[in-house]
């Protein structure tokens, strides 16, 4: 697979291996929908906001940085027991099908998240509109602020 952008090569590789690691901001929202959180990189975690979220890849020391997520690889938790979780409450809820689109609204009102989950979690959870929740990464990507395309 080839992936391109104004003609020029911004990755090769499976398709699998491109969707998994994607090169550049460019692959990563090329391939899908993604969430993008602003903050900086220290000590082995993604500063957002008030939430440090532990970075498995031990990415270097950056004071700008975009963070990226797939709205497939966030859970939700009505708990913050190590506070590493994005603070957030939930403002929509679209069920398609075996899998439920659940829209949040970022309790530092630096804005909105979308989350997919599968039905029989949501059905579990019984989330409802204006319920405050945390938003805990599974996987998290940085890129650094120049890096945008």
């Amino acid at each position: 697979m080839v992936v391109l952008n104004a003609g020029q090569v911004e990755q090769i590789g499976s398709p699998a291996e491109v969707y998994d690691h994607p090169a550049t901001p460019f692959v990563y929202e090329f391939l899908g929908d993604v969430n993008l959180f602003h903050g900086r990189v220290h000590d082995g975690h993604a500063n957002i906001g008030d939430a440090q979220v532990l970075l498995p890849e031990g990415a270097a020391r950056q004071d700008a940085a975009i963070f990226y997520v797939r709205p497939h690889e966030i859970d939700i938790l009505r708990e913050n027991p190590n506070g590493g979780s994005i603070a957030a409450k939930v403002f929509d809820v679209r069920p398609l099908g075996a899998t439920v689109w659940v829209e949040l609204e970022r309790r530092d009102g630096l804005g909105i998240v979308e989350v997919e989950m599968v039905r029989d979690r949501y059905t579990d959870m019984k989330l409802q509109p204006g319920e405050p929740v945390y938003l805990q990464p599974r996987r998290i990507r940085v890129f650094g602020e120049s890096c945008r395309a």
